[in-house]
């Protein structure tokens, strides 16, 4: 099976060591040259039969938070590097004459254990033989640079079956995965994938706090390999974006983008994973955007998504200071922790409010106590408007099943309700519905869509 179809025009990488994260300069510029790593002399794992802990999340993936550190210069901006991980239909390509040892290296928002993996084919754009076939995965969990031990090492059929799993030679905790693409099945000149997925388990850590800031774009340096915030200038002769002020309280996020009438956006975090409402001025249409952030709040990564849940636009900043600018567009936010979410003006305007930042248990309903302070602000919002009613609804991704999914929306729409009557909204203000995922807002067939599924909604009766 192969990937078709492209991104469309993707104005930045996402991230990058080898090359340019503004610039992946396609048939010129330089090449990643990583030193190899001594292999792992851990016992191999046997897999057995009904002993898998394994869950369905794909950890190699934008919408777990995982991020290229490095990666080698694509044939074209439309076969980015970072296609690899992006959930869609898009591929990376090579170089002419880059047909081998291509090496990516991946961060991971936790520790994580890899126990199998699957790959998507790329494309025969450039030429038959293209697609990856042999293929060597390390991972190290001491840095980006150093303490790699082998995991994996395969050859992928000519026409790989998305769903056949390839179980990991050694299970090592990991916070970095290095992906080298040796060869292509028949092109010396060239070599393609479109997808890694990995999977496993992950340690889940509460939301990264202390995001407050101003991040910048960000280069790299292609001698000494490290990043650098740009320049004003070197943005504006460049034609790039402008700086992102961001300010953080508890698990919600607001900000905007220092250019033109000040694009903003509202939403939560989750981890190191933030769903964003991006709106454009003056016309405000509002389009979703996912944000990690890597290296604990050091590099926010932006991926812009279209209709499908699919990625169309990526950008990367580096933090450059602890003091946000202005957003004039975010009422209270050059005075406080955390500008107006919005919540308020869009069920007002109509009745109804997205909410990223409730964050619950891996499939459970409890609540996590980083949710409060989104969960205070409908509180506040309730007290302020005492003729409101109100129901919660709770919303999910596919992935589980139909009658899990249901079940699952259900109780935590009504453990949000419980939270809001313990806090002295009167009950019969409020009311819980569970819709599964029979109402998604994108495509339940990419990991970026299905991320932008899973959320709580405020129906304002």
């Amino acid at each position: 099976m192969k990937k078709s179809g492209f991104l469309g025009l993707i104005f930045l990488a996402l991230a990058g060591i080898s090359c340019s994260l503004f610039d992946e300069q396609g048939e010129s510029g330089s090449n990643s040259n990583v030193t190899p790593t001594p292999e792992s002399t851990a016992t191999p794992v046997k897999e057995e039969a009904g002993t898998s802990t394994i869950t369905d999340t794909n950890y190699l993936s934008f919408a777990s938070g995982a991020a290229l550190l490095k990666f080698p210069v694509p044939a074209s901006m439309q076969f980015s590097s970072h296609n690899i991980l992006d959930g869609g239909e898009a591929f990376w390509i090579s170089r002419e004459g880059e047909g081998t040892d291509q090496e990516f290296v991946i961060s991971l928002p936790g520790e994580t254990i890899f126990k199998k993996f699957s790959f998507i084919n790329g494309n025969d754009y450039y030429g038959e033989g293209s697609n990856a076939k042999d293929i060597l995965i390390e991972v190290s969990n001491i840095s980006a640079d150093s303490g790699f031990q082998k995991i994996l090492e395969t050859s992928l059929p000519s026409d790989i079956d998305p769903d056949k799993l390839f179980v990991v030679e050694a299970e090592l905790p990991a916070r970095y995965l290095k992906l080298t693409v040796k060869n292509s099945v028949g092109n010396p000149q060239r070599v393609s994938l479109g997808e890694i997925k990995g999977y496993g388990t992950q340690k889940t850590s509460d939301s990264l706090s202390g995001l407050t800031g101003t991040y910048r774009a960000v280069d790299q340096d292609e001698t000494t390999l490290k990043w650098t915030a740009l320049t004003p200038e070197e943005m504006k002769a460049q034609g790039l974006y402008s700086d992102i002020y961001l300010r953080q309280k508890g698990t919600s996020l607001t900000g905007c983008e220092e250019q033109g009438d000040f694009d903003y956006f509202t939403g939560g975090i989750d981890g190191n994973v933030a769903q964003l409402l991006w709106h454009y001025v003056p016309e405000d249409p509002v389009r979703h955007v996912v944000t990690s952030f890597g290296e604990n709040g050091k590099y926010m990564f932006v991926v812009h998504l279209n209709e499908e849940g699919n990625a169309s636009i990526f950008k990367a900043f580096q933090k450059v200071g602890e003091t946000p600018g202005r957003c004039p567009n975010i009422k209270g936010f050059d005075q406080s922790e955390a500008g107006d979410s919005k919540l308020k003006e869009s069920l007002e305007k109509t009745g109804r409010a997205i909410v990223y930042g409730i964050n619950f248990d891996f499939n459970s309903d409890k609540l996590r106590d980083e949710s409060k302070t989104v969960l205070q602000e409908i509180i506040k919002i309730l007290k302020e408007n005492p003729e409101w009613k109100m129901v919660i609804e709770g919303h999910t991704d596919n992935v589980g099943g139909e009658n899990f999914n249901q079940g699952l929306s259900e109780r935590r729409a009504a453990s949000v309700v419980e939270f809001l009557t313990s806090a002295g909204i009167d009950a019969s203000r409020l009311s819980s519905d569970g819709y599964g995922y029979s109402k998604p807002v994108a495509s339940n067939d990419t990991e970026l869509g299905r991320a932008r599924n899973r959320r709580v909604e405020l129906l304002k009766q």
